[in-house]
């Protein structure tokens, strides 16, 4: 009997999120502690799929579907698929976090094992199978769920490892409601239309903000963190101008402000999901609200 592993990350996108989908930069990183992880045995019985973990209930809800899709694409049966599929979860779906992105590299990697797919073609699989719940993925959710570290991503380009000096006092917390991507993909697109030009600038100070991350990291605590808090802040504005922050957000991110976060903003796709803050020191993690960032 063979038997195979895998573990896929969750993300969170520090800049750069809507505008990477126009050929722009992002900057992510991986949340190791939270993972989707797999191991099958592959033997002649008829596939048999098991799901736990803290979200696994909502994993099983929708796999089988992206499993079906995965089989279309590739021109499978289902019904041929063979052994046993143990997956545990630990990444809450809708909340910006990629668990569709974790998902699809999981089942890519599935049909590597069972010599259907090569490894060199997981992650452009994965992408296109993602479309499955976007409706159109700029692969960077694919590339970090790939990745045990922070990397600068473009579409059409290979992901870029970073060098991360310091290792800066960043955390998630959950908004209180998911947000649907596709939504929030095609209300960005909607502001595109209205305003064209002011379109391009909000693309333009993301890519700053991206750009300005991207060198605080390298920098040091002492020299990196205003720069980092500023980058945070004009990210943020961009969602404020997309439309991008709905009143339970606000009220969650108004909330973190007064606790004392240095810099606060949505990650991932926004009006809902989870909130990524930025402080000046270490916070406490006894109510388990806040999932912290591990950079270095």
């Amino acid at each position: 009997m063979n038997e195979f592993k895998s573990e896929s990350y969750a993300k969170c996108i520090i800049a750069g999120e809507h505008s990477v989908l126009r050929g722009h930069s992002a900057l992510v990183v991986p949340v190791k502690s939270r993972a989707l992880k797999a191991h099958w045995s592959l033997d002649d019985k008829s596939l048999e799929l098991e799901f736990s973990g803290k979200y696994g209930r909502e994993l099983s809800l929708i796999f089988g579907g992206a499993l079906d899709q995965a089989c279309k694409n590739l021109g499978i049966k289902r019904n041929k698929l063979k052994g046993k599929w143990r997956l545990e979860n630990e990444i809450q779906l809708g909340g910006g976090l990629g668990a569709s992105a974790a998902i699809c590299v999981t089942i890519a990697r599935y049909f590597v094992s069972i010599a259907c797919l090569k490894e060199s073609e997981v992650y452009k699989f994965s992408q296109e199978l993602e479309d499955l719940f976007h409706g159109e993925s700029s692969g960077v959710d694919i590339a970090a769920s790939m990745n045990k570290q922070p990397i600068q991503f473009a579409r059409n380009e290979s992901p870029q490892k970073l060098e991360v000096c310091w290792n800066p006092h960043l955390y998630l917390s959950y908004s209180g409601h998911k947000g649907l991507t596709s939504e929030c993909v095609e209300q960005v697109k909607n502001f595109i239309l209205e305003k064209p030009e002011r379109a391009r600038e909000l693309d333009g100070k993301m890519q700053e903000s991206v750009e300005m991350a991207t060198r605080s990291l390298g920098l040091g605590e002492r020299l990196g963190f205003q720069q980092l808090k500023t980058s945070l802040d004009i990210a943020n504005s961009c969602f404020e101008e997309w439309g991008l922050i709905d009143s339970q957000m606000r009220e969650e991110m108004n909330r973190l402000k007064s606790m004392g976060a240095s810099a606060i903003k949505p990650t991932g796709s926004g009006r809902g999901g989870y909130i990524l803050s930025l402080w000046g020191e270490a916070q406490s993690l006894a109510d388990k609200s806040f999932i912290p960032l591990d950079m270095v």
